[in-house]
């Protein structure tokens, strides 16, 4: 897919400050924020970075999705330029839940048996 513009990626290591994560957020939303909105993807709900985002939500315009997966991401940044932020984190919802499988239901294959 090669190199993205106005992506941002912040991570939160074991004995970070949280109050950090909030601000870097803050930060971040405002400087990526070109008129169309953000949509911001964190990995796990109710996780620490969810946490910092959803006390966020409230006060910036934008849209976040947690749970990420490759598929969602890859939609996400496959189809941002052609989709408005609503649409975009639709799309990107809609292919991360396609793209959970059950491998064994997916092949038809019981109880372990191939």
């Amino acid at each position: 897919m090669g190199e993205q513009e106005n992506v941002r990626t912040l991570s939160l290591d074991h004995g970070d400050d949280v109050e950090e994560l909030y601000s870097s957020v803050n930060e971040e939303l405002e400087l990526l924020d070109k008129g169309e909105g953000v949509l911001v993807l964190t990995d796990v709900f109710e996780g620490s970075p969810y946490t910092v985002v959803a006390n966020n939500i409230r006060k910036a315009c934008f849209e976040s999705l947690t749970g990420v997966n490759l598929p969602m991401l890859i939609e996400a940044l496959n189809s941002r330029v052609n989709s408005n932020i609503k649409d975009l984190a639709c799309r990107a919802y809609k292919s991360g839940v396609r793209g959970i499988k059950d491998i064994r239901y997916e092949l038809n294959i019981a109880n372990g048996s191939i």
